[in-house]
């Protein structure tokens, strides 16, 4: 929902100064801003499993980062009716891709729904803020009521379903389209970004999200990053935004998209080698600090060279350096697991797992 908002101001900014939607460059952004950090972790954990898990597991783990590497893995979950938060023993090493695979797929049609509505804007004459509003309106109560059916029909399906998401992507949209209109006195904002923290912190305490979601239940928490935005639209310097705005939590935003993407291997690998269904707290800070340290580790070698060289590169001659070091980043990502005899990418190696195959 936040990155919808972010998204949208961004393309919003794009209209008001050219009138229309660059696909090229949209893509491009997209690709280097998401596939470099996703695709090392993939490679990473594909690496280790390798090293640490038995050959019984090689082929579908093969499988599943293929499906992650190409973000479709919440349709791959979502067909095998894999539980989000499940058994450890069955979880997927890569099943926490399910929400930016969702997220990648929403935003290959996105900017093409924005293209789009910025050509009838030229055509018509309409006025651009009505008709986005009204646009992004529909999208969100037909996903809505897409998402109530489904999950009565196969929650476990809509969980993963782009289409029963998708009206989440439309709520942050809306929030960036009417923001600059919204005139609120500073203490409604204060009272509401303090409403929509509490709320958000405290929402999964009281209801299980995993057998509601997506249906209306997740209106709470939406509703509630609703409200932190509005509350800090005007830079407020108190309360709630003043606290999100800490330079301790600024800095940690910078890492946290590694530090999600590499939390869930690293915790289910930890249960699998030490056969542990629940962590002690020891064991807990060992898991958050190996996945910090990969996180900034990732983040300073591979996310911000490759998206620094994108960011710079203006000619075809100057883009073969960031195409050659996303090529490198996925290498690994796509091959494909086959498990014959003890080979494995069509290698011939020895089974080093630690874990005695007969276990599983």
């Amino acid at each position: 929902m936040v990155s919808a908002f972010v998204m949208t101001q961004s393309l919003l900014r794009e209209i008001q100064r050219s009138g229309t939607v660059s696909l090229a460059r949209f893509y491009r952004n997209l690709l280097f801003r998401m596939a470099p950090l996703a695709w090392a972790v993939i490679a990473g954990t594909m690496l280790a499993a390798l090293l640490l898990l038995p050959i019984t597991q090689w082929s579908t783990i093969g499988e599943q980062a293929t499906s992650a590497a190409l973000f479709q893995i919440n349709y791959f979950l979502g067909f095998e009716s894999i539980a989000y938060l499940g058994e450890a023993a069955n979880s997927s090493l890569f099943q926490h891709f399910w929400a930016m695979s969702v997220q990648v797929q929403f935003y290959l049609v996105f900017p093409l729904f924005g293209w789009l509505l910025a050509a009838v804007i030229r055509a018509t004459r309409i006025p651009r803020t009505p008709l986005l509003l009204c646009a992004f309106s529909v999208i969100l109560a037909a996903s809505l009521t897409y998402a109530t059916a489904s999950i009565i029909e196969n929650q476990a399906f809509a969980y993963f379903d782009t289409g029963a998401r998708a009206w989440e992507f439309a709520a942050g949209a809306l929030v960036a389209i009417a923001l600059p209109h919204v005139r609120l006195p500073r203490s409604a904002r204060l009272v509401l970004a303090a409403t929509g923290l509490v709320v958000l912190v405290s929402f999964g305490a009281f209801l299980d999200a995993t057998t509601l979601f997506p249906g209306p239940a997740a209106l709470v928490p939406v509703v509630a990053a609703v409200a932190i935005l509005v509350g800090g639209a005007s830079g407020a310097t108190h309360g709630a935004s003043k606290l999100l705005a800490s330079r301790p939590l600024v800095a940690a935003a910078e890492y946290s998209f590694g530090f999600y993407l590499w939390h869930w291997p690293v915790l289910v690998m930890h249960r699998q080698l030490t056969e542990q269904e629940l962590l002690g707290p020891v064991d807990g800070l060992g898991v958050i600090a190996i996945s910090a340290a990969l996180a900034y580790l990732t983040h300073r070698l591979i996310e911000v060279p490759v998206r620094g060289a994108a960011r710079q590169a203006k000619t075809p001659r100057e883009w073969r350096r960031p195409i050659a070091r996303l090529a490198v980043v996925a290498l690994v990502p796509f091959w494909r697991s086959e498990v014959q005899g003890r080979t494995w990418t069509g290698c011939s190696l020895p089974r080093p797992s630690i874990i005695p195959a007969q276990r599983y």
